[in-house]
């Protein structure tokens, strides 16, 4: 799987949600970002993950519910802040 400026969100009832929309939207088309051909392409990548959470395959098959960190992992120390593009 890649990551894109799409993104997908799916709940404990793995009902879905797609993040980002609008501005996928305003990126698409812009010579900096990725063509319509290439936004469609995105889209279905960002339908795997979509179809892993409805056939209650890992990881939303519940297996990791009760994960818990090791108590030896440390929070990372937060870096620079991220770089925002504007179109």
């Amino acid at each position: 799987m890649a990551d894109h400026e799409l993104d997908i969100t799916v709940a404990a009832d793995r009902s879905r949600r797609w993040k980002d929309e609008r501005s996928f939207a305003e990126k698409t088309g812009h010579p900096a970002y990725w063509s319509a051909r290439q936004a469609a392409a995105i889209r279905a990548e960002g339908q795997r993950p979509a179809r892993l959470a409805e056939s209650r395959a890992f990881p939303f098959d519940g297996s990791w519910c009760d994960f818990r960190p090791p108590s030896h992992w440390t929070t990372p120390a937060r870096g620079p802040a991220p770089v925002r593009t504007a179109l």
